[in-house]
C-alpha cells in the first residue's frame, strides 16, 4: 500500500458492536454468497476508483465474529486525504447496501 505518490490512506474497520436490538451479544455469525459477493466487492472498489484517484482494498468476514473483532476492513490511499476519505466512506456503504453479506445468527449474552 506505498506509493511516493500518495499522501493518505484511511482505513476503516468494522467491529461487531456488544448488543442488538438493545441486548446484550457475544458474537454474530456473518454468511455470504461468496462468488456473488466476491463479484459485488470488485464492483463497488471498482467503482470507487473511478470516482477518485485512490487505490481501495476490502476484506470482510464471515463465520463466527466474536464482539469488538473486525468483521469489514477498508482501506484507501490517495494523494489527499480528502479523497481517500471520500473513497472510503463510500466503499463501506455500498458494501452495506449491495454486498450479498448477511448477519445470520447471534449468540445472546446472559442478561
Amino acid at each position: 500500500f506505498e506509493s511516493p505518490e500518495h499522501g493518505a490512506v484511511v482505513a476503516f474497520l468494522g467491529l461487531v458492536r456488544g448488543s442488538e436490538g438493545g441486548s446484550p451479544i457475544l458474537s454474530i455469525t456473518y454468511e455470504a454468497y461468496q462468488g456473488m459477493a466476491q463479484r459485488e466487492l470488485g464492483r463497488i472498489v471498482s467503482e470507487a476508483r473511478s470516482l477518485w484517484p485512490v487505490e481501495v482494498a476490502v476484506s470482510h468476514r464471515t463465520g463466527r465474529v466474536a464482539v469488538s473483532e473486525p468483521s469489514l476492513i477498508v482501506a484507501s490511499r490517495g494523494a489527499h486525504r480528502r479523497e481517500a476519505f471520500e473513497a472510503c466512506e463510500f466503499v463501506v456503504g455500498q458494501i452495506k447496501a449491495r454486498a450479498a453479506i448477511w448477519k445470520v445468527e447471534y449468540e445472546w449474552a446472559a442478561a
